[in-house]
């Protein structure tokens, strides 16, 4: 039987529970000094203490969904919500290749804020609701206990976890999947836009595939392959992304790793992914040997809003 797969886990570091995509969102932050890799995990149940190890928790580019499982060898505990779905020991078919694929979220954000969250910290386990010890006492336990609220697993500020749900679920799944994103109140199957049709809704997360990359000095430019038709003309989109704007971003190293994947090993099957802006036409022409053209800009004001998925590239880690 294959491991049971877990989008968050309780992080000794932290004393919280914990995301997948927190973690990684930590882990790739310049400014911290948390490293995903020598992190401890353990099921976020408060009946168990059995230990987690992350999978592509701390990888630039991955195939498989990032996600907890349980260490080889250990099992949850016989009270673990978890452990109740399949409490066994991990086997050796669990190590095959392959086996990862089978992951479904636990959760689904419900709610994409586009201004970053803290961590939390110091919050500990989630407290079970259990009946009273005193069957003539009607007030829930729970009820009395502050610390019964202490994992919101609904808001997020990771734009990387809203792509990827929406990126591994069917369109039946995902039309049942609320989302919100400021004032829009949609599903996930209706807040990801393609970007050819992007003039039909503002404020939503738009996405294409990449069609080239360019260096401009320390600049670059990502352009899109599809040419949305626009005022009578079918018009290139592109992002400019300036290096002032990479050098104040605390995920600069991982954002640098993207590009130079890019610009090495081309952007075949790559899609790109951004929130919180929409794109312009530009005001100045762009000059050509041929003569010039007037295309559409995506101003980015925080590169947490754009998230470059490599489809099947790169290794699992």
């Amino acid at each position: 039987m294959a491991l049971i797969k877990l989008d968050h886990a309780y992080c000794h570091e932290f004393d919280s529970v914990l995301t997948i995509y927190q973690v990684r969102d930590l882990h790739f932050d310049d400014d911290a000094s948390f490293d995903a890799r020598n992190a401890k995990f353990e099921c976020p149940d408060e009946d168990c203490n059995a230990p987690l190890v992350g999978v592509n928790h701390a990888s630039v580019k991955f195939k498989n969904t990032p996600h907890f499982r349980l260490l080889i060898d250990h099992k949850h505990s016989e009270a673990c919500d978890y452990g109740n779905e399949s409490n066994m020991k991990a086997s050796d078919e669990s190590k095959r290749k392959g086996t990862e694929r089978n992951y479904k979220a636990s959760y689904h954000p419900e709610v994409l804020l586009l201004e970053r969250q803290p961590p939390p910290s110091g919050t500990g386990k989630p407290k079970k609701k259990r009946k009273a010890a005193n069957p003539q006492t009607t007030v829930d336990a729970s009820l009395s206990n502050s610390n019964s609220d202490n994992f919101s697993p609904h808001k997020t500020s990771c734009l990387e976890h809203v792509v990827e749900i929406w990126v591994s679920n069917d369109a039946e799944v995902l039309q049942y999947l609320p989302l919100t994103i400021g004032d829009k109140n949609k599903n996930y199957q209706n807040a990801f836009k393609n970007i050819n049709s992007f003039t039909d809704e503002e404020g939503l997360i738009y996405w294409g595939h990449v069609k080239s990359i360019k260096d401009y000095g320390k600049n670059y430019a990502i352009t899109f392959k599809e040419r949305p038709w626009f005022e009578g003309e079918n018009r290139q989109i592109s992002i400019y992304i300036r290096n002032e704007l990479i050098e104040s971003y605390r995920k600069r190293k991982m954002f640098r790793s993207w590009i130079d994947s890019l610009l090495k090993d081309g952007v075949s099957g790559v899609k790109c992914f951004f929130v919180g802006t929409y794109p312009t036409l530009k005001e100045v022409p762009v000059k050509t040997s041929t003569g010039s053209f007037c295309p559409l800009e995506v101003h980015l004001k925080n590169l947490d809003h754009l998230v470059l998925r490599f489809n099947g590239d790169g290794k699992d880690l």
